[in-house]
């Protein structure tokens, strides 16, 4: 679910840090998005804090810190993609992810399996040809979707692009109910079929109101007019 509300963080990032238009139709998505994640989420909440749950609050939070995340990180390279390119982006972001995993990733995996059995798993898995031919379509798909995904924030807007990029949560329950055999509650469906009529909200808008993205200031704006040859910072 929280493929489909990280789009809300990243409007609201982009309009609060760089002005980035949220439109009436925009807002409504977003709303609409809400209410999706609420019908999702709401019971299962009340639920793990009234000790009716099944334990999964843990997970409630790591999902709130991708929704967080995810959304941040869409705010920061539509802004970071006013100076460079999608491909620059692409590689400094997995660049820094890598060294994460380098850093923080693998010393925990190690403390907590064992050094003996997290190298001998490792070995085992890069030992087999599938895992590499994974691993290349897997660096094929997430190169270009993340080329195409930074590209869109400054054509479109962040919430605009990230609202279009989320509709692979409703295709990632297609994929586990097929590969799990097992369906989802039916809370969880309406919930997502909500958010994904917020999402097709959000970003089919006329083509004339994605000609302005970004509001100008105010205060940007009467400089430009009194002064019209001199250079706008």
């Amino acid at each position: 679910m929280a493929a489909l509300m990280y789009p809300i963080v990243g409007a609201w990032a982009a309009k609060v840090w760089y002005n980035e238009r949220i439109t009436k139709q925009a807002a409504v998505g977003i709303l609409v998005i809400v209410a999706g994640g609420v019908f999702i989420f709401a019971p299962g909440i009340v639920g793990e804090f009234t000790g009716a749950g099944t334990g999964g609050l843990l997970g409630y939070v790591g999902g709130a810190m991708a929704i967080v995340g995810w959304g941040l990180e869409g705010a920061i390279a539509g802004r970071a993609l006013d100076v460079s390119d999608p491909d620059v982006g692409i590689t400094l972001r997995f660049s820094a992810e890598v060294a994460i995993w380098i850093v923080i990733g693998v010393p925990i995996a190690w403390a907590l399996a064992g050094g003996d059995a997290l190298w001998s798993t490792m070995g085992d898995a890069l030992a087999n040809p599938t895992v590499w031919l994974l691993l290349l379509l897997l660096g094929l798909t997430f190169g270009f979707c993340y080329v195409a995904w930074y590209k869109s924030f400054p054509l479109i807007g962040v919430g605009r692009g990230q609202a279009i990029a989320a509709l692979y949560g409703p295709f990632a329950l297609v994929w586990l109910t097929i590969f799990t055999l097992v369906a989802p509650s039916w809370q969880f469906i309406v919930g997502a079929l909500i958010a994904v009529a917020g999402t097709f909200i959000l970003f089919t808008e006329k083509r004339d109101v994605l000609e302005v993205i970004r509001a100008v200031p105010s205060g940007r704006s009467r400089t430009v007019q009194e002064n019209p040859s001199s250079p706008v910072r």
